[in-house]
């Protein structure tokens, strides 16, 4: 058993510490070919079919992780009507490039999507035409961001959380305008500041489970005060606390995990998935929930080092009690 030192920063879903695998994982660089050498799937800790933690396990609920993904990107995949769809399952009406995607802010204070389609750029242009005569469209984001991830669901045959607004497609005609381009890093001439005037909102998690958001609850809901710093936090997480993250899965939940991704956080917690050891395709989601929220950076990054800490003092011990 882990000291109760971090019990008072963080939660554990079943602490205990193994008796192996006390090595630290390889790099990033070292670990590719493993990754990439098989096809793989996500199953649950008791590999069986895939289990979501619930949110009693240290989830934000649906409609703040569907907004905080929204402030967090700024990149969002579009898709417009060429012409009225034959019926539901008619995908030829639709236009989409996977490879353009469009810049673009979630705006607390219209409480919309700004968007800026750029003349320069030919999937941007046919979707002004589209919206044109058809304003419906569907704009979807966090399956592409952050880079450095997106290859490794790919090769997982999954999807990152993703968020996906419907609405009417329109030019911007609100207050701020020279901000919003700023933001955007557009100028005026460059094409055409849009802003959707969403109707529905879709989250989607990496079980491909999808939540329909009310929109009441989605315009209330709360903007998590590390939302704008996930991408970052991510890349810390990933890149220099990469060796540890395979050591949180076993030393805090028992579970032997050779690879380890950091692909969510916010004030509550953070969310890994890894390969368990000796398999090449059984990959699991971990949940790490704190017992107080971290409202910065820096706060988070204070409670990681404590789960360290934690990791080093029980390695510590472990070895004294077998001289």
């Amino acid at each position: 058993m882990l000291p109760n030192l971090l019990l008072n920063s963080w939660r554990s879903v079943r602490p205990r510490l193994t008796s192996g695998h006390l090595t630290l994982s390889s790099r990033w660089g070292a670990v590719s070919d493993k990754l990439f050498s098989s096809s793989a799937k996500i199953i649950d800790v008791d590999g069986d079919k895939p289990i979501e933690p619930k949110q009693a396990e240290g989830h934000l609920i649906y409609p703040e992780r569907a907004k905080n993904l929204l402030f967090a990107n700024k990149r969002f995949q579009v898709q417009s009507y060429q012409r009225l769809p034959d019926d539901k399952n008619d995908g030829s009406s639709i236009f989409s490039d996977p490879n353009s995607p469009v810049m673009g802010k979630w705006d607390n204070a219209s409480r919309s999507l700004i968007m800026f389609l750029e003349k320069n750029k030919t999937s941007h242009m046919k979707h002004w035409e589209n919206i044109s005569k058809i304003a419906s469209a569907s704009v979807a984001t966090g399956h592409i961001d952050p880079p450095r991830l997106t290859p490794v669901f790919k090769h997982l045959e999954l999807l990152p959380p993703t968020v996906r607004l419907v609405g009417d497609l329109v030019l911007y005609q609100g207050i701020g305008r020279d901000d919003h381009l700023k933001d955007l890093g557009f100028k005026e001439d460059d094409g055409h500041l849009m802003c959707l005037e969403t109707h529905g909102v879709l989250f989607i998690d990496i079980f491909n489970k999808r939540e329909n958001i009310a929109m009441r609850d989605f315009s209330a809901a709360y903007v998590d005060p590390l939302s704008a710093c996930q991408h970052e936090i991510l890349h810390i997480g990933n890149t220099k606390y990469f060796d540890y993250l395979p050591q949180f899965c076993r030393d805090f939940l028992g579970v032997p995990v050779e690879i380890a991704f950091m692909y969510a956080a916010d004030r509550t917690g953070f969310s890994l998935f890894g390969l368990q050891d000796g398999t090449d395709d059984r990959w699991g989601e971990y949940r790490f929930p704190f017992t107080k929220e971290t409202n910065t950076q820096e706060d988070f990054f204070l409670m990681i080092d404590t789960m360290i800490a934690e990791v080093e003092e029980a390695k510590k011990t472990q070895v004294d009690g077998k001289q």
